[in-house]
């Protein structure tokens, strides 16, 4: 980190919509979804059934029995951002590499079938 940039302290909210959402991400099984006309990201995690979304304003947590919504400070929303996007991020080079890779395999095997 910058030593520009001063830490942000969170409260206790915060904190914990943060490691929630870090656990979440973490989580292979995790569905990540970016909006991209709302500019707002949607996880699902589909073995507890719990939808996370974010957006501009704040936070919203549901399943089928609960729903919370809390406004939050707009860098500690970019905090939360930031590992989504991330996470996205990773998780697109990583089919990216595999899609090639496969590519790769194929041209080789015809490659060598034109020089045999």
């Amino acid at each position: 980190m910058s030593i520009f940039k001063s830490q942000i302290k969170l409260d206790d909210t915060e904190q914990s919509f943060l490691n929630i959402i870090e656990k979440s991400v973490k989580d292979k099984n995790t569905e990540l979804e970016y909006d991209v006309e709302q500019l707002a990201y949607l996880i699902h995690i589909p073995k507890l059934q719990y939808f996370i979304y974010l957006d501009s304003v704040g936070v919203e947590l549901t399943n089928h029995s609960f729903f919370i919504t809390r406004r939050i400070r707009n860098k500690v929303l970019d905090m939360y951002k930031d590992l989504v996007k991330k996470e996205i991020s990773v998780r697109i080079q990583n089919k990216k590499a595999e899609i090639f890779k496969n590519e790769m395999s194929l041209l080789t095997k015809i490659e060598d079938k034109l020089c045999a």
